[in-house]
């Protein structure tokens, strides 16, 4: 069986590395999407939750595509943590503006 190249096992240890930070939020994300929308306030936590949802995967493509080979610590900890201050930031911002 032919070996990977360096380059190669490279990509593949930061792409799993980046996938496990990002899965345990991702499922989180899912879970907290489905739960504002069951809210009956007429959509405000939703879209709230929403907004913060798409803005936080838009941070996240900038970041990979930016630092694609190489994620380093802070990276990977935004890609984990992230969605929650985010979340609260925009939960601030949201209540303030309306």
């Amino acid at each position: 069986m032919a070996r990977m190249s360096t380059d190669a096992e490279e990509r593949f240890t930061a792409l799993r590395a980046m996938w496990a930070a990002m899965r345990p939020t991702l499922l989180v994300q899912v879970g907290i999407v489905l739960m504002s929308s069951l809210v009956l306030d007429g959509g405000v936590i939703y879209k709230c939750v929403l907004t913060a949802a798409i803005s936080y995967w838009l941070f996240v493509l900038a970041a990979v595509f930016r630092r694609r080979p190489r994620l380093e610590r802070h990276d990977r900890w935004f890609l984990k943590w992230g969605f929650f201050f985010w979340l609260g930031y925009v939960a601030v911002v949201r209540s303030w503006v309306a």
